[in-house]
């Protein structure tokens, strides 16, 4: 077979399988089954299964079924998370999803996944590594953002917007406005609202008054202690937000600097330099300004 016949027949044979595939998804995917289509993905004997999901996400957005495609998009995503298609099927997803206040969770779910974040991590767990692709979550502030302001939200759902808000302007390390929002968050809870997790909401905080700190402004240090000690028993200890709790509040007492604080900062440095076995250049930093009277 020549090269031209050949090409002829693989058109010929993609086209089929799209075919296939449309067909297979509009039969199962009225009720959203990401089990279903993760079954599918693992059939044995399939040739490329992430090719598969692409397909069956191309399925999903010639039906106008963006929230079908973004659920295969997470399929695909927790099975191949660094395959060079994820990328592209992104893309095309979020295109498709309409820049309305109801899909701003939609396009922050896009967001985490295109900078490989898994679900439950936070803004504070990244080391001090940046998120490469901010514009998709400043698109879900600003729809965020928009939902906040409709109301006709529960205490809970409010607080949880904000939270969300917060969250964003953190991935895109935009300090001040992540304090704004943070605090917004506190007033809310003070008035009843509850959330998940609220030590790791906490610590978030209290992460913030850190960075602005750090970049020379003046936050209250002082609620950023308070905040730490309230959570320090509530994390599991030997975990890295516990390092990092404890880190922090040693960071932010030499930054604050009042009678005591350089000296509470020095025994905090050595039982941090006593539960970590490898070199970590946080704490080198931390002892060499306690040394030099910084």
């Amino acid at each position: 077979m020549n090269l031209c016949a050949r090409a002829l027949v693989d058109q010929h044979v993609r086209v089929l399988v799209g075919a296939l595939v449309a067909a297979s998804v509009a039969a199962v995917c009225a009720n959203g089954p990401v089990q279903v289509l993760l079954a599918a993905a693992e059939r044995p004997g399939a040739y490329d299964r992430c090719g598969n999901l692409a397909l069956q996400i191309d399925a999903h957005l010639a039906m106008a079924d963006a929230a079908g495609a973004l659920q295969v998009l997470e399929v695909m995503h927790a099975r191949f998370p660094r395959h060079e298609r994820i990328d592209g099927a992104a893309e095309a997803v979020e295109r498709a999803i309409d820049d309305t206040a109801a899909n701003a969770g939609r396009i922050y779910r896009i967001a985490r996944l295109v900078n490989a974040l898994s679900p439950d991590a936070s803004f504070v767990d990244l080391g001090g590594w940046r998120v490469e692709r901010t514009l998709t979550f400043r698109r879900a502030a600003r729809l965020f953002a928009a939902r906040r302001r409709a109301g006709d939200l529960s205490p809970d759902e409010h607080v949880g917007i904000t939270l969300h808000l917060a969250r964003c302007c953190g991935f895109v390390a935009d300090w001040e406005k992540a304090r704004e929002w943070y605090e917004a968050a506190a007033s809310e809870r003070r008035g009843g609202a509850g959330v998940r997790d609220p030590a790791i909401v906490d610590l978030e905080h209290a992460f913030v008054y850190f960075e602005l700190a750090r970049a020379g402004s003046r936050p209250p240090l002082n609620d950023a202690l308070t905040l730490l000690r309230r959570i320090e028993e509530a994390l599991p200890p030997g975990t890295p937000r516990a390092w990092l709790c404890r880190y922090l509040t040693a960071a932010i007492a030499l930054e604050r600097g009042e009678p005591g604080d350089r000296e509470a900062a020095s025994i905090a440095v050595e039982r941090l330099e006593r539960e970590t076995p490898d070199l970590d250049m946080r704490i080198v930093a931390l002892r060499r300004r306690i040394a030099n009277g910084e």
